[in-house]
């Protein structure tokens, strides 16, 4: 079971939002995953537990700045998530958008014959 999968069960079972951090994939095995069956908590901001996946052999629990971008939800969340567990993402779409943005801009090529 890769991580991101594994990061559903955690999430559903901490009630807590899970960024997963791995080179490979689609959007380079970064993935943000929340609770699949709850609703989140009143409060702001939402715990998350932040696992990096280094060296293709090690999981390490990692920190991130607050406000930084958020890799895209799980797709596998935004197939199965409940009802109650839709608000879990509406905090963290600008931040997802930033990453999108980031991830996918069309990079800058400098003429170095010049």
């Amino acid at each position: 079971m890769e991580m991101a999968n594994t990061g559903l069960i955690i999430a559903s079972a901490y009630n807590r939002v899970v960024i997963s951090l791995a080179n490979g994939g689609s959007v380079g095995g970064c993935t943000t995953i929340f609770p699949l069956w709850s609703s989140p908590p009143q409060s702001e901001p939402y715990e998350t537990i932040v696992i990096a996946h280094v060296n293709d052999n090690y999981y390490i629990k990692a920190a991130l700045h607050a406000g930084c971008p958020l890799p895209m939800t799980h797709p596998l969340w935004i197939t199965y998530k409940s009802d109650i567990a839709s608000a879990w993402e509406d905090p963290y779409v600008s931040r997802q958008e930033e990453f999108r943005e980031y991830y996918f801009r069309i990079p800058e090529t400098f003429d170095l014959s010049k």
